[in-house]
């Protein structure tokens, strides 16, 4: 395909198979090019008209054959990133570190001996010794020694004196210069141990991943590298629905299946097993699914996790439209969502779309049009009212995340701490922040609004010292509990979480309730600065000079809108009980990518 300069768009085989798709091509090419010398440019340019017109006449396209190439090279390359030999390649790798491991290790045995040996000699009061020349000093000798020598015991050591010679015959050789300056050689000694050692961590260190790594994702784990000898694992990960779908094709692609090599038949075979860490796929309604782009900026969820994504979906727009609420902005929004879909950006296109009605809502809420009025000022909203509503969100809001964070604990297996640790703290949560509340007098704030007055009531009753009490004599007794049962040893394995969780429960009542004030705080700015657009209203122009001024108002609030609706989702909220530490799934389609939405 290089060589004949072939282009075209790419068209996805259109066979059953790739690989019928690639014969069909590659048998149509073979004919359509013989005869021609396609290493000469010149004629190369000359022949390829006739070459096209070749395979069209056996009914493969241009496209087809680019597609069925592009399809190959991408097959080849997930081959090439997921496929690994299962035989003595990948025990050789193994052999090498194991051996570097085995040299550092004998290399720490000879130097601990020399520090030991050092370190008699100095406590015999001995700070230096000298050698005649062409002597040697060899300890610990394993192996007969051939040279004139002789053998003696001191401090725990058998010290060989050897006559010339350049082996150590199985045991360690002290340099003849660590002897001129004993103490001297042995703090230098002692450095280059921690060195060593360090080292030696490390490639322990490595191995060790190395082979977890194996067990993982080969399909045998056994290292029997020779037994395996011509076999390669292809790791890849398939959705848990189509696993049925998966034996049947490997069953009928592989099983009993013989290639013919060099008059030679091998068996193909399939060896698969469950990887113990799998990717993430959710599945939720699109509506919901599109969200996704918000949530995975935060991170995916690891397998069972709960995952926020339907919270997500609903608080964006429902925070975006509370502090952005306009129905002038709701549809200059509108006509954002609508260039997003046309485009191809579905996921975003919804996001938006979902926002805009958001807007729209909330701006008839306000009776606000681009600044202006819809239905006089006696219908506007009291400021004051508004911040006392959104704290009082965020206070229900962050009483959800404890619950969900208790609830997690549970479904990770670790009711206990559920029950002792995460239960109490939300009641202590909702004591300290409904204390909060009422010490700003929010049920007067809010008094007379429907439903919203029903809440502040029941916040209300919360900001009591029974309850606090309640919460602490909970998590008191349940410490005592454990330490009863486990000992002190549990109750270390979890104080630095029952210092966490106190420290989070005490600022989620206080600094992030609070921080939820700035959802009626922006649309007071918005306020401000469209009561500042309407006054260019009287002068010369002023009707253009006031579009200008509500395209500008509409860019900066829209994004603080965003930032400050993201900082709410991803620090008040999911930071209390989502970790997102997942990977995420992405399926992998020959010849196209997936796309956005689908």
């Amino acid at each position: 395909m290089e060589r004949l300069g072939l282009e075209a768009e790419a068209r996805p085989p259109r066979a059953g198979k790739l690989s019928e798709a690639l014969r069909e091509a590659l048998d149509a090419l073979r004919a359509c090019v013989a005869g021609y010398r396609l290493d000469d440019v010149v004629g190369r340019e000359a022949a390829k008209r006739a070459i096209l017109g070749c395979l069209a006449e056996r009914g493969t396209a241009a496209e087809d054959l680019v597609g069925a190439y592009r399809v190959a090279k991408d097959v080849l390359d997930i081959y090439g990133r997921s496929a690994y030999s299962e035989g003595p390649d990948t025990g050789r790798s193994f052999a090498a570190v194991a051996a570097e491991v085995a040299a550092r290790e004998e290399e720490l045995r000879r130097l601990g001996a020399l520090v030991s040996f050092l370190e008699r000699l100095e406590s015999s009061g001995y700070s230096h010794l000298r050698v005649p020349e062409g002597y040697r000093v060899v300890l610990e000798p394993r192996e007969a020694i051939p040279e004139p020598h002789q053998l003696f015991e001191f401090g725990g050591f058998k010290v060989a004196i050897v006559a010339g010679g350049v082996e150590r015959y199985g045991g360690v050789e002290v340099p003849r210069e660590y002897l001129l300056d004993i103490h001297t050689a042995r703090e230098l000694l002692r450095q280059t141990i921690a060195r060593v050692d360090e080292a030696l961590g490390r490639l322990r260190r490595s191995l060790a991943e190395m082979y977890e790594v194996y067990r993982t994702y080969s399909a045998f784990g056994d290292a029997k590298w020779e037994d395996h000898a011509g076999t390669a694992t292809v790791s890849f990960y398939v959705m848990e629905r189509d696993a049925a779908k998966l034996d049947e094709i490997l069953a009928g692609a592989l099983g009993g299946i013989y290639v013919p090599r060099r008059l030679v038949a091998y068996k193909m075979g399939a060896a698969y097993k469950l990887i113990k860490t799998p990717p993430t796929s959710e599945r939720w309604p699109y509506p919901i699914k599109a969200f996704s782009r918000i949530l995975y900026m935060y991170g995916p969820p690891a397998p069972g996790e709960i995952s926020p994504l339907p919270l997500v979906a609903f608080l964006f727009p429902f925070f975006y439209g509370w502090m952005f609420g306009d129905v002038g902005y709701g549809l200059l929004l509108l006509m954002l969502a609508l260039v997003l879909w046309r485009i191809g950006r579905r996921d975003w296109g919804v996001i938006w779309l979902t926002t805009s009605a958001a807007t729209l809502a909330f701006g008839l809420y306000y009776g606000d049009f681009f600044g202006l009025k819809l239905w006089g000022e006696g219908q506007e909203l009291d400021y004051m009212t508004g911040v006392g509503a959104a704290m009082l969100f965020g206070y229900y809001l962050m009483a959800l995340a404890f619950v969900l964070k208790t609830a997690q604990s549970v479904l990770s297996g670790d009711a206990v701490l559920a029950a002792v640790l995460h239960a109490p703290m939300t009641v202590i949560y909702l004591s300290i922040g409904a204390s909060l509340l009422r010490y700003i007098d929010l049920p007067r704030l809010l008094y007379g609004r429907p439903f919203v007055d029903v809440a502040a009531k029941a916040c209300n009753a919360l900001a009591d010292l029974c309850v606090l009490l309640a919460g602490v004599s909970w998590l008191a007794s349940g410490i005592v509990a454990l330490a009863l049962r486990y000992g002190a040893v549990y109750l270390r394995e979890i104080g630095g979480e029952l210092i966490f969780s106190t420290i989070e429960a005490f600022i989620a009542a206080t600094a992030n309730v609070l921080s939820f004030a700035r959802l009626a705080i922006v649309y007071i700015a918005h306020s401000t600065f469209t009561s500042a657009a309407r006054s260019l209203l009287d002068l010369p122009a002023g009707f253009a000079l006031y579009a200008l001024a509500q395209f500008l108002i509409a860019g900066f609030e829209g994004f603080l809108t965003a930032i400050q609706s993201l900082r709410l989702i991803y620090y008040e909220t999911l930071s209390k009980f989502y970790r997102g530490s997942g990977r995420l799934f992405e399926p992998f389609k020959l010849g196209q990518r997936e796309p956005e939405g689908t």
